[in-house]
């Protein structure tokens, strides 16, 4: 997916632009504005915005920078999974990254919501934070703010580089095992969940006529999923498939069941703990 790049200028004197528009409030994706010294960068993943507030005289030399939205290259490019880290949809990099800067400047990042804070569950607002990233090294910016009603989040700055908006959670992404090392695929069963708040569910199950002449085969099952807090998460919408060719299976037990996320387990009736394995 081709990533939105974003050019300005940044004049030793004052902050300047070239504006594709000089509305930013009405700014179309993929494009840039200014008003004065305030820039503003409307990402092609929608409701995704960068705005940097630049005083003047903040910067020794006339600069070009760079602006470059990651989230179409993510989690690729940078550590998704890293451990207590949750991002949300809105990641810029901000170049180049050894510019000097001569006071700060204030930098706020607007995230889409929807689908995107349904991943945190309820109560997530005063979680979301500014991290200034670099390899898979993510640091807390001091004294970041957070805006529920606007969805941003800002923090003065005095260096350029990569931030993004996280919370400090556990991500439930990612591959979950029962683990059964004598079968060939090494679970009994497992769930997989999945950026887009799909997921899926499998199964060994015996097919065999008798228990002495065993027929292994997985079941597969999609679901949706939402979490109801920073330590569960609700199942619903299961589309089952058929296993051992004609019998159709589906875990209704599981339909609308609050799973328990804890310390790299999940956790819930008739199936056991999972454990993270990716």
């Amino acid at each position: 997916m081709k990533k939105a790049l974003f050019s300005f200028i940044l004049l030793a004197g004052i902050s300047l632009a070239l504006p594709s528009c000089d509305e930013p409030v009405n700014c179309p994706q993929g494009n840039f504005c200014t008003i004065g010294n305030t820039f503003e960068f409307q990402s092609n993943n929608a409701g995704a915005k960068l705005i940097i507030d630049v005083p003047e005289g903040a910067v020794y030399n006339n600069s070009a920078i760079l602006a470059t939205d990651l989230v179409p290259g993510y989690p690729a490019q940078i550590g998704y999974f890293h451990p207590k880290r949750y991002f949300i949809g809105s990641m810029f990099k901000i170049e180049p990254t050894d510019l000097p800067l001569k006071s700060l400047i204030n930098l706020t990042i607007q995230y889409p919501g929807g689908a995107e804070t349904d991943r945190l569950g309820n109560n997530y607002s005063n979680d979301l934070l500014l991290y200034y990233i670099t390899d898979d090294n993510w640091s807390i910016v001091n004294e970041s703010t957070h805006d529920p009603f606007s969805r941003r989040v800002s923090a003065n700055v005095l260096r350029l580089g990569t931030y993004a908006i996280a919370a400090p959670r556990e991500p439930i992404e990612g591959e979950w095992w029962l683990e059964n090392e004598d079968l060939d695929w090494g679970y009994s069963k497992r769930m997989v969940f999945l950026h887009d708040l799909s997921g899926y569910w499998e199964e060994v199950h015996d097919c065999g006529p008798t228990p002495q002449d065993s027929n292994l085969q997985l079941s597969y099952e999609s679901f949706e999923w939402n979490m109801v807090n920073d330590s569960v998460v609700s199942l619903f919408s299961f589309t089952p498939k058929q296993v051992c060719d004609t019998i159709g299976f589906t875990r209704s037990d599981l339909m609308n069941t609050a799973i328990q996320l804890d310390d790299n387990n999940l956790t819930f009736p008739g199936v056991g703990a999972l454990r993270r394995i990716k």
